[in-house]
């Protein structure tokens, strides 16, 4: 099964970054783009459209868009919720992570490749990290990966 394309608005820059980290093609525009400005990028890009407004969800849906319209409700449900409505819940766990800042594809490096950007002590720890094929942004395990477990975990608690 493709994973689906997504495409987060304004409202929702949470939830594009936590399907980054669960490997899901994420876009994020920009503040000032306008409702239609979406609907056509996600019409032009094939990407399921991740929504808080009703309106733009109406919209979105009358021109044939896949969409989903996301509720008040804890992270970890609105993430279960894209997941059930779409019925990719048995891609949970299966895609490498994606870059949280620019939604690119993650290379793993080693860190002498990547020394004069990393301290010291990270050398010392870590023999390969991630680097955004995009962007250049390094990636590791960090004392945040707990956190980033803890979700994951809840996540999967909501499937």
């Amino acid at each position: 099964m493709e994973p689906p394309k997504f495409l987060a608005d304004h409202m929702n820059g949470d939830i594009a970054r936590w399907l980054r980290i669960m490997g899901f093609d994420c876009e994020y525009p920009p503040p000032a783009a306008t409702d239609d400005e979406i609907l056509t990028q996600a019409e032009r890009e094939s990407r399921v459209v991740i929504t808080s407004d009703r309106e733009l969800y109406s919209r979105a849906r009358r021109r044939g868009l896949n969409a989903v319209l996301l509720v008040d409700a804890p992270l970890e449900q609105k993430i279960a919720k894209i997941l059930k409505d779409l019925h990719i819940e048995t891609l949970y766990g299966t895609l490498s992570p994606r870059c949280t800042a620019c939604n690119g594809e993650l290379e793993r490096v080693h860190t002498l490749d990547v020394r004069d950007q990393l301290p010291k002590k990270l050398m010392r720890t870590f023999r390969y990290i991630h680097r955004c094929k995009r962007c250049g942004r390094l990636y590791w395990e960090g004392t945040h990966w707990k956190n980033i477990k803890e979700t994951l975990r809840k996540i999967a608690s909501n499937l």
